[in-house]
């Protein structure tokens, strides 16, 4: 993440998409720091998972 570093490592008053979020581990990264993030993943299952995982951050299931 240190190559992120200079755009990633403040997130208030940002937004952040996240297309092909998986099980959610970059949106809980951007969520801890601040990001207003949001992900989109066609697979249900890790649409869930990510889900579980955020407290503020969403994934939503993106439909084929």
């Amino acid at each position: 993440m240190d190559a992120f570093s200079p755009v990633f490592e403040h997130g208030e008053g940002r937004r952040l998409l996240d297309f092909g979020c998986g099980a959610g581990l970059f949106l809980e990264l951007a969520e801890q720091r601040g990001f207003d993030a949001v992900g989109v993943d066609l697979s249900p299952d890790s649409v869930e998972q990510a889900n579980a995982r955020l407290t503020k951050a969403r994934a939503l299931l993106r439909r084929s």
